[in-house]
């Protein structure tokens, strides 16, 4: 009998909505919009804007397994070495169209960075997007 709640988790995995996507999955329409104003604001390298894009504390991943979380104030004053050169450039190549999605949120390039909705709850099409995590990059 442990095959039915198999069964039925399987189905649940696989129902999704009219337009697509899962109940974890965030509509591509917000992750284009958010993909094309975040790539925007890098490649202005309008601080102020990429800020207010960002979900703090940010995990900053470091090399070698460490991380820091980061303030508002402190990504301002440690932008650059946030938003290194290399994460920049992996996110103005990303094709807003083609991000990978999963439970996790939205990858940018390599896992530069990561993006997710932000809303009590279920998902929903009003959750705005915000950068969650960066990952330092070799230069």
């Amino acid at each position: 009998m442990k095959i039915i709640p198999v069964l039925l988790l399987a189905l649940a995995c696989t129902l999704s909505s009219a337009d697509g996507t899962d109940e974890f999955s965030i509509p591509a329409w917000s992750v284009q919009a958010f993909a094309r104003s975040f790539q925007s604001a890098l490649k202005e390298k309008d601080v102020t804007r990429v800020a207010d894009m960002v979900s703090y504390p940010l995990r900053f991943n470091l090399e070698g397994g460490k991380f820091r979380r980061v303030g508002k104030a402190q990504l301002i004053k440690e932008y650059d070495q946030i938003f290194s050169p290399a994460v920049v450039k992996e996110v103005l190549a990303q094709d807003p169209g083609d991000l990978f999605q999963n439970y996790q949120g939205v990858m940018f390039g390599n896992g530069a960075v990561w993006a997710n909705e932000f809303c009590e709850g279920r998902k929903r099409p009003d959750c705005p997007l915000r950068v969650i995590t960066v990952n330092q990059l070799a230069r």
